[in-house]
């Protein structure tokens, strides 16, 4: 009986973490830049492709690589990203985890 009760707790902390991260997920599941088809009522959403499990982190990766010089300034990301995928001044990136949303 004294084991039961660890192991429910952990069961209830991994269950929490892994609710949290399908809530998050979720929010920004559809929301990129390039739509097949739209109606009159809807616009596309600004932002990269979306990762279901990692978000925009490949996004943010694939920019910090194709920088010349290793050590360039992370505020070029913002730019490279934005010429990449067409997007306009203002767009979005998902770089939170769940464990950190507290």
């Amino acid at each position: 009986m004294a084991v039961l009760l660890p192991v429910l707790v952990l069961a209830a902390a991994i269950l929490s973490v892994v609710w949290k991260f399908i809530q998050q997920r979720r929010l920004f599941q559809g929301l990129t830049s390039t739509h097949e088809t739209l109606s009159l009522t809807q616009q596309p959403q600004p932002g990269p492709p979306h990762h279901p499990l990692l978000g925009h982190l490949p996004i943010l990766r694939d920019a910090a690589q194709s920088i010349p010089p290793p050590d360039a300034n992370p505020h070029v990301f913002a730019h490279l990203i934005r010429t990449k995928y067409g997007l306009g001044d203002f767009f979005f990136l998902q770089l939170r985890t769940p464990i950190a949303n507290e």
